[in-house]
Parts: structure tokens; sequence; C-alpha cells
């Protein structure tokens, strides 16, 4: 995500131009259980992260920016990440969340 938000800075007039990154990682956050309600978090933490960085440079109007452009990448991801895990879901034997497993291991002894 953070190379996204990069990206987002880099092409910040045209967003678009994400897209493919935003695909490949969205891929990862499923399969590791990212949620939307998370997204809200890291874009804090993004952003002070941005005013650390800058320091006195961060003004309002560059946080806002940076802010916008956050937004435009988290709402990508959830809406993907909303697809692929509906898809999961709905496959033969898929599930959503985490489900409680039991391994049994077998001895020949001889």
């Amino acid at each position: 995500m953070g190379y996204a938000v990069y990206a987002a800075g880099e092409y910040i007039t045209n967003l678009e131009a994400n897209k493919p990154v935003i695909e490949r990682i969205s891929q990862k956050h499923r399969a590791i259980g990212i949620k939307s309600e998370q997204y809200p978090v890291v874009g804090e933490t993004l952003l002070q992260a941005v005013r650390d960085v800058l320091g006195e440079a961060a003004t309002d109007e560059i946080i806002e920016a940076w802010g916008k452009a956050y937004g435009y990448i988290s709402d990508a991801f959830i809406s993907l990440e909303k697809k692929l895990y509906e898809e999961t879901e709905q496959q033969a034997g898929g599930w959503e969340g985490y489900r409680t497993a039991v391994a049994t291991a077998f001895f020949n002894f001889y």
C-alpha cells in the first residue's frame, strides 16, 4: 500500500495509472485478510508520516492532496477486495474469515 500511495503522489493528476498496482496489491490484501474497516487507521497513520517527513512543508493543501490520493486508493482497494472476498466465499468449499481446522498426524511404526 505504501508504494501505491507513493505512486499516487507521483501520478496525482492521473490516479487511474495506479490501477495495475492496486489490483496486484488487492490480491495480497485478500490473501492475508485485510478488511475495509482497517483503511481509515492506515490512512491516518500515512498522513501523519507525510507530515513527519515533510515537516514545515506539509501545508494543509499538501496534506489534503495526499488525503484525496489515499481516499482514491483505499476506495479502489476496498471495492476490488470486496469482489475478491465474495468470489472466494462463493467457490466450492469457499469461506470468508477464519476457520477452525484440525491437523492429524499418522505414524507408521514397523
